[in-house]
């Protein structure tokens, strides 16, 4: 699949997305308003409530009143709260606070609204208007006076009309005396709580189709990646076989040439080099199916106490002479004093052989490599460092991964198929070691084995 399609399908899949979640969010808008209009309702419902009762309780009293006054000797009480027709008028006067608490929770409460909830919490007051000012505060009076700096809470000072709903008392009067004043500070919390299944829902699986999006878009791109490097190594495989594969049909066409058969030194020279050619295309293949047997976990290791300071000279060794011909150097600071570990000796000098390579391979001038060695908290560190072409950020997170070879420009400047590292990573770890890269673009890398002692 090109680019341009899967661009394409991602971009329609993030415009689908993309107008889920708007529509979601305009649902919830919808919704919001919806739900700020009943809970408006509902509290000017039950302040109008209140303020009818406050007016039907001051007419029972007056009632009462008269009434004890008409029939003195009667058994009607004779509280009367307003004394005379000149303390009616004083608005303080004729509210009974204790019960303008009692009948404001009952009503809320009858309409969903519960002051035991923090979220609903609320601040309510008795404004008067000839005094311009409040008169009453949660249930206590407050004392205004004249000419003086009045403190109020922080509730009616931030003047939010938001959070204050308003009803006359006393409407039927002229001029109406006051009003009943009620703050709710958490009114966006008490919105949201009502939407909260609702809000829940749409966050829960607008975040899912977010990570699926995000996994989907993980697993293309993972899976192109995957699918280039598989590419690559099927031309480099196609690479390295051809070339063993025409020398050894050069050398049998030789072989059946009149000429080279009576020369018995020219039919040993094409034999050697049949059986070398194969020798390398066995070992090519050799290599892939190890891999193949590496993955699936297939393996057993025997093991035995090896001296790694051993395996590592005979590794240096093996690659001086191809180093040395390029006009570089290979050195061994073996400085562990307890070198011995536990594992596999074919496998363990593979990956100390496949390390060098790799560091001879990736040093395009004259190739310098160094190998230490040295004793750690209950284990022997390997380092193996070189002055080549080095790694870039970009590149080390992938240099462990099966197929992967770092770009050098030319896919065939750099023999392999990009099975080394992967190779001694998995050894590495079925030995119970560690591998780790540093590395910096343009100033060669360290690789460092970790194994654990006896």
């Amino acid at each position: 699949m090109n680019k341009k399609v899967i661009f394409g399908i991602l971009g329609l899949m993030a415009i689908a997305i993309v107008g889920v979640i708007w529509s979601q969010i305009r649902l919830i808008q919808s919704a919001t308003l919806v739900n700020t209009e009943r809970f408006e309702k509902s509290i000017f419902s039950a302040l109008n409530e209140v303020v009818t009762k406050l007016e039907l309780d001051e007419e029972k009293d007056l009632f009462l009143s008269s009434m004890s006054q008409k029939y003195p000797n009667s058994n009607v009480p004779t509280f009367n709260p307003f004394g005379s027709k000149e303390k009616e008028k004083n608005l303080e006067n004729r509210i009974k606070m204790d019960y303008l608490d009692g009948i404001l929770k009952e009503e809320l409460a009858i309409r969903g609204i519960n002051s035991q909830i923090p979220s609903y919490r609320y601040h309510y007051g008795i404004y008067g208007f000839e005094k311009g000012s409040f008169i009453i505060l949660d249930g206590e009076k407050f004392n205004y006076e004249e000419g003086k700096e009045n403190v109020l809470p922080e509730y009616v000072n931030t003047g939010d009309e938001n959070t204050a709903f308003r009803v006359n008392v006393f409407p039927r009067e002229r001029p109406v005396p006051g009003e009943l004043r009620i703050f709710f500070p958490n009114k966006n919390a008490i919105i949201l709580r009502s939407l909260g299944k609702t809000l829940s829902a749409t966050l829960f699986f607008a975040g899912i189709i977010l990570l699926c999006f995000g996994y989907t878009l993980y697993i293309i791109f993972t899976q192109k990646k995957l699918s280039e490097m598989k590419t690559d190594f099927i031309n480099n495989m196609t690479h390295e076989f051809k070339t063993p594969i025409a020398t050894i049909s050069l050398a049998a066409d030789s072989l059946n040439n009149p000429s080279v058969l009576k020369n018995e030194d020219k039919i040993l020279r094409f034999s050697r080099i049949i059986k070398q050619e194969n020798i390398r295309m066995h070992k090519q293949v050799e290599k892939v199916l190890q891999m193949a047997l590496l993955e699936k976990k297939d393996f057993n290791l025997k093991w035995s106490s090896i001296n790694m300071h051993d395996l590592i000279l005979a590794a240096i060794e093996n690659i001086s002479l191809q180093v040395e011909a390029r006009e570089g150097s290979v050195q061994g600071f073996l400085n562990a004093a307890s070198p011995v570990i536990n594992g596999d000796q074919t496998h363990l000098s593979n990956i100390i052989n496949n390390l060098l390579d790799n560091a001879t391979k990736y040093s395009p001038q004259k190739p310098h490599i160094t190998v230490f060695t040295r004793n750690v908290d209950k284990g022997l560190e390997i380092i193996v460092k070189d002055e080549g072409i080095g790694l870039g950020r970009d590149v080390r997170k992938f240099i462990f991964d099966k197929f992967y070879r770092v770009p050098t420009g030319n896919i065939h400047n750099v023999k392999g198929f990009g099975l080394g590292l992967s190779y001694v990573k998995t050894m590495v770890e079925a030995h119970k070691g560690k591998i780790d890269v540093r590395s910096e673009l343009g100033k060669g890398s360290s690789f460092i084995l970790f194994f654990p002692l006896h």
